[in-house]
């Protein structure tokens, strides 16, 4: 048992480590100050951020960007990859064509922005490199304790399962995890199952390791599904937070305290 919580606490704290370069790389990006939304047929419709290159150029709400860098964009394409298209250091050019709702089609060259806190003196890198050691302060904030219940409780399988719940909820809620969770990738999908499954079954567990009442298993198979559902490819196609989705989180959650 002993082994088996080396092993996965060490997996999670390289986790944690892999996410870092992410959250420089989100950092040192310039902007062009658009949000983007996908309507019904799949095209990507802009809303230029005032005072933003993309405000500045010309790009009115409610146009739908057809292209990038003169390559098109098929309708449906999933929202990571075009924000890895846009992702372009601060100081250099894009060049967005859009179609405004005359259907008549207009090409713009913006320069990519740097990160407002370049206009108060501070430079992104040192900035990243802050929110880094908050993350890794808080995970150590946290680490601490884990390894403390460890090597008190080591036989215990649910002080250790508490233990490795604790390091998870460090690593979520690192800067470092909110750096990739902006584009999904396996890291921010990893991390963001593990902690919603650990969150929700010590919720059930702590603090005999027993579900109790016995009902509370099928909720904690609906919340496991839920889980399940939140992190699958095909969800952002089919929000779970649409509908009355919130009832199984209140459901979940709420029977687990």
């Amino acid at each position: 048992m002993r082994s088996s919580y080396i092993i996965i606490f060490t997996l999670l704290l390289t986790l944690f480590a892999a996410g870092i370069p992410t959250q420089i790389n989100e950092f040192t990006s310039g902007v062009i100050g658009i949000a983007i939304r996908q309507n019904n047929v799949g095209e990507f419709i802009l809303s230029p951020v005032p005072g933003q290159p993309a405000g500045d150029a010309g790009i009115q709400e409610g146009d739908a960007l057809i292209a990038i860098d003169s390559v098109h964009l098929q309708p449906g394409m999933d929202m990571p990859r075009l924000l890895q298209l846009l992702r372009r250091p601060s100081g250099t050019q894009i060049l967005l064509d859009v179609r405004d709702d005359e259907d008549s089609i207009h090409s713009y060259f913006l320069t990519l922005a740097g990160f407002p806190l370049d206009s108060c003196g501070i430079s992104t890198k040192v900035y990243a490199l802050y929110l880094i050691v908050i993350g890794i302060t808080l995970v150590l904030g946290f680490c601490i304790p884990a390894l403390i219940i460890f090597f008190q409780k080591s036989e215990d399988w649910l002080a250790l399962f508490v233990s490795l719940t604790l390091v998870v909820i460090a690593i979520y809620n690192s800067a470092a995890y909110a750096g990739s969770s902006i584009l999904p990738s396996p890291f921010s999908e990893t991390i963001s199952f593990v902690y919603n499954l650990s969150v929700l079954l010590i919720r059930y567990l702590f603090p005999d390791g027993h579900f109790v009442p016995r009902w509370t298993r099928q909720f904690a198979v609906v919340g496991v599904l839920w889980i399940l559902w939140k992190i699958l490819p095909f969800s952002s196609s089919t929000p779970l937070w649409t509908s009355n989705s919130w009832i199984i989180v209140d459901l979940n959650f709420g029977t687990g305290i």
